[in-house]
């Protein structure tokens, strides 16, 4: 997931702040177990997202060019 998460197929993501998603993922690691618990199914989705642009390139954008928020 890290790997995932540190690679440029994030940045190539046209629904996520790249940036923003990492520095949730470093901040999580902080967090007390049941904290990094509830981040985990986010984290694994935005992951999960990264696999499908690799294998069928999800980079076409968002009309508005707006991107989703990570509230962490």
């Amino acid at each position: 997931m890290r790997d995932t998460l540190a690679s440029r197929t994030l940045d190539a993501l046209p629904f996520f702040d790249a940036g923003a998603v990492r520095r949730a993922y470093a901040e999580a690691a902080d967090l007390p177990p049941a904290g990094q618990a509830a981040l985990d199914p986010m984290f694994t989705e935005i992951t999960s997202l990264c696999l499908m642009q690799r294998r069928f390139g999800l980079s076409a954008g968002h009309a508005s060019g707006e991107r989703l928020e990570v509230v962490a």
